[in-house]
């Protein structure tokens, strides 16, 4: 359970600037909030742009868009911002493994689901943030 938690925000493979697959140019801080607004969820304050990446389901409708930041602060620190921003009908899973931390709100939706992934990166002294909303449209 904690590996998963740990790699769910940390193992994209994603590009900075990567949509869809196809390359585009790096984004402001505005379409980085674009972004976040169109998966309705908030945008950690003063984050980093790293990714934003769209994949659809073939044959099948809806699919997964994820939008990736980086932040100096602590997993601590983000995730009581989350706490206070998603308010109690998000699930909140929690876990440690030796120095790396991590945690995975989860907003259940009737055609899919949205989800914040937090995890510490040590090693780079960050925190990541994957935002994703996954299902039909």
């Amino acid at each position: 359970m904690a590996a998963m938690l740990l790699c769910v925000a940390g193992c994209s493979k994603a590009k900075g600037g990567d949509r869809g697959g196809k390359s585009a140019p790096d984004p402001s801080a505005a379409q980085a909030s674009r972004y976040a607004r169109e998966l309705g969820l908030p945008l950690y304050p003063g984050s980093k742009f790293l990714a934003f990446r769209t994949e659809e389901k073939k044959g099948q409708a809806g699919g997964t868009s994820r939008l990736e930041v980086a932040t100096a602060d602590s997993v601590a620190k983000v995730v009581e911002f989350y706490k206070g921003a998603l308010g109690e009908k998000a699930i909140l899973q929690q876990a440690t493994e030796g120095k790396a931390e991590a945690a995975v709100f989860v907003l259940p939706e009737a055609d899919g689901a949205r989800t914040v992934n937090v995890v510490s990166v040590p090693e780079k002294g960050e925190t990541r943030i994957a935002l994703m909303k996954s299902g039909k449209g």
